[in-house]
């Protein structure tokens, strides 16, 4: 799981997808998928459950969230995962998903950034936003 996310926040599109499941592959939307990856900053993964997922496991179950920024936005995506043991390495095989936004209020410039990176909104998540004149 953990690498997935890191090929999410380093765009490692190809990654992606050799770690689906061959028969999620023809789905595969690489354009969309780079888009997202591209058009977001990816601020942390936290992962809050892991069911089997051991090397004598054939499957495994993670529940996680991953905090990314997007168009000046704080989302977080919660995910739980299922993945499968085959031929000794690992693939994604399906997910129950949401990303929603974590507040409804517009942020202002100089407000901490509701990521929690500690920095000012308008220098962390709020830097791609366009600037008033």
């Amino acid at each position: 799981m953990r690498s997935r996310y890191s090929a999410f926040a380093t765009e490692n599109i190809d990654y992606l997808e050799t770690t689906l499941a061959m028969e999620k592959r023809k789905s595969f939307d690489r354009e969309a998928t780079a888009n997202w990856a591209r058009s977001s900053e990816w601020k942390g993964l936290r992962i809050l459950a892991v069911r089997d997922g051991k090397e004598t496991d054939k499957q495994g179950i993670v529940e996680f969230v991953a905090d990314f920024c997007e168009k000046g936005q704080f989302y977080q995506h919660r995910e739980t995962s299922r993945f499968e043991r085959r031929e000794e390495k690992w693939y994604y095989v399906e997910g129950a998903r949401g990303a929603l936004p974590v507040h409804s209020d517009k942020t202002g410039r100089n407000d901490p950034c509701p990521c929690g990176s500690g920095k000012k909104f308008k220098k962390c998540c709020g830097a791609g936003e366009n600037k008033r004149t």
